[in-house]
C-alpha cells in the first residue's frame, strides 16, 4: 500500500467513525455532514493530484489557533453541551491532522483521534445496527495499525522494505476479537458494577422535552435531547417483570381552545406518611423495590414508574389535583433520589376522581368508536379493540413535518388515518371517552 492509498484509507476510517452520529443525536446532523463533506473534498483532491495536497504550514497553524478561540464560544453559545462541543473538537483535530500530514508523518496521532471519535459514536448509539459499523471500523483500524507499525519499523531498521499484506491478518484479528467478545459478553458487569456505578453521577442541564400542552392546530416539531433525565435501579430478578419501564411524567386532562393541557388545581393534596413510606395505591400480586434518581422537574414533579404503589426517601409527598401526578419538595437544586415500591398491577385507593377530558365528541366519531369496539363491553376489552385497530389500520409518521398541514383529531380518526404519537394517544382517548370510559393522555 503506497502513501496515497494509505492516506485515502485513513480518511475513510475517520468518515466511518462518524457515521453512527447521524442517528444518535449527540451532535447535529449538519455538523456531521459538514465533517464528511470536508473529508470528501480532501480525498477527491488527493485522488486528482496523486499525492497529499500541500497547504502552507503557517495557514494550517493559523487555522488551529483560530479554533482555540472558537472552542469556548462553541461550548458556551453554539452547542451549549460538553458532548457536542467535544465532538466538534474531534472533527476539527482530524481535519487539521489530515491537512498537516503533508509536512510530517502523523498517522499514529490520527488513528488515536479517530478512535476517540468512534468511541463517541458507539457510546451514544442504542440501535443494534451499530455493530455493522463496529466491524467495518475494526477491520480498517487493524489494517491501518499494521501499516503504521510496518512504516515505523522500516523507517528505523530497513528503509525501503516492501509492505506486508494487511487485509488477511486484519480479518484474523477481527474474527478473533469478535469471538472473544461474544464469549465474554454474558459475564460483563452491568447493574451494580463498581465500574459502572449508575446512580452516582449528576445530570448536566438535562431536559425532558415534555410540553405543558398538545396543540394540533400548530405545526409540531420534535427536537431529540439525548440528555439523561432519570435513572431507575432495580434488583436483577425484578428486571424481567418491569422492563420495558414506563415513567409517568405528565397528564393531559383538559381540552381548551383546540389543545390538550395539564390542569393544575388551586391546591396540592398532601399525602400521609406511615413509617417513612407514602402509600399512593394498593399493590396486586408480587412486589419489588427500585431506586429512582432524576432531575428536579417543574412543580417538583416526580417521575414515578408505572406500577408504583409506595414512595420512600422523601420528607413530603403531595398529589396534584389532576390525579396521577406526584411531587416532593425534597432534592438538591438539580437532582433527587428516592425509593419506590413496584407491583405488576396496582389498585387506586378509591379517591381518584377519574376525570374525563372535556373534548367535544361529534356523532361520526362516536359511531366510529362503537364500530371499532364491536361487542366489547368492559373498558379493558374496548381499549384492546381500539389499540389493535389503530396499530393495524393507521400509519405512524415519526416526523410531524411530514404530515404537511396540521389536522384535527377528528380528521385523524375519520379520514387522515396517519399521524405521530400524540395523534394516536389523543385519538384513543377520544374514542374511549365516546364510549363512556374515563380516559386521559398520560
Amino acid at each position: 500500500m503506497n502513501r496515497v492509498a494509505r492516506e485515502l484509507e485513513s480518511i475513510a476510517l475517520a468518515a466511518v467513525a462518524a457515521v453512527p452520529l447521524y442517528l444518535t443525536s449527540a451532535v447535529s446532523v449538519p455538523s456531521v455532514a459538514l465533517f464528511h463533506l470536508i473529508l470528501t473534498m480532501i480525498a477527491v483532491r488527493i485522488m486528482a493530484g496523486g499525492d497529499v495536497p500541500h497547504y502552507p504550514p503557517r495557514l494550517v497553524k493559523l487555522l488551529g489557533y483560530t479554533y482555540l478561540i472558537i472552542l469556548p464560544l462553541d461550548f458556551l453559545i453554539i452547542s451549549r453541551d460538553v458532548i457536542r462541543s467535544s465532538t466538534h473538537l474531534l472533527f476539527f483535530i482530524i481535519v487539521y491532522l489530515v491537512l498537516d500530514a503533508a509536512w510530517e508523518q502523523n498517522y499514529s496521532r490520527r488513528l488515536l483521534v479517530t478512535g476517540l471519535l468512534f468511541v463517541t459514536s458507539i457510546a451514544t448509539s442504542t440501535h443494534l445496527s451499530v455493530v455493522v459499523f463496529m466491524l467495518l471500523f475494526s477491520f480498517l483500524m487493524f489494517r491501518q495499525l499494521i501499516q503504521v507499525s510496518h512504516f515505523n519499523t522500516a523507517a528505523s531498521v530497513a528503509p525501503g522494505a516492501p509492505y506486508p499484506p494487511s487485509s488477511r491478518p486484519a480479518a484474523f484479528y477481527l474474527l478473533a476479537s469478535s469471538a472473544l467478545a461474544i464469549m465474554m459478553f454474558p459475564f460483563l458487569p452491568r447493574v451494580g458494577s463498581p465500574v459502572v456505578p449508575g446512580l452516582t453521577s449528576t445530570f448536566n442541564a438535562a431536559s425532558t422535552g415534555i410540553s405543558n400542552s398538545i396543540n394540533f392546530s400548530e405545526r409540531r416539531s420534535i427536537s431529540p435531547d439525548p440528555a439523561v433525565v432519570a435513572r431507575v435501579w432495580m434488583n436483577r430478578e425484578s428486571v424481567p417483570f418491569f422492563i420495558p419501564l414506563r415513567l409517568r411524567a405528565a397528564v393531559y386532562d383538559r381540552f381548551r381552545n383546540g389543545e390538550w393541557v395539564t390542569s393544575h388545581g388551586p391546591r396540592r393534596e398532601p399525602m400521609v406518611e406511615n413509617s417513612g413510606t407514602f402509600q399512593i395505591a394498593r399493590p396486586v400480586g408480587f412486589t419489588r423495590s427500585a431506586t429512582v434518581q432524576q432531575t428536579v422537574m417543574p412543580h417538583n414533579r416526580l417521575l414515578l414508574p408505572v406500577g408504583t404503589y409506595a414512595v420512600a426517601g422523601v420528607p413530603d409527598l403531595y398529589r396534584d389535583s389532576n390525579a396521577g401526578l406526584y411531587g416532593s419538595s425534597a432534592g438538591s437544586p438539580s437532582t433527587i433520589e428516592y425509593q419506590v415500591g413496584l407491583s405488576r398491577e396496582v389498585v387506586d385507593r378509591g379517591d381518584d376522581p377519574g376525570l374525563l377530558t372535556n373534548y367535544p365528541i361529534e356523532a361520526p366519531v362516536a359511531q366510529f368508536a362503537r364500530t371499532v369496539a364491536g361487542k366489547a363491553t368492559t373498558p379493558s376489552e374496548m381499549a384492546a379493540k381500539i389499540e389493535s385497530y389503530l396499530a393495524t389500520r393507521f400509519t405512524y409518521v415519526a416526523n410531524p413535518a411530514d404530515l404537511g398541514e396540521p389536522v384535527s383529531v377528528d380528521r385523524f380518526l375519520l379520514s387522515e388515518h396517519r399521524g405521530h404519537c400524540e395523534y394516536f394517544a389523543a385519538g384513543m382517548v377520544v374514542m374511549l371517552q365516546s364510549l363512556g370510559v374515563p380516559a386521559r393522555i398520560v
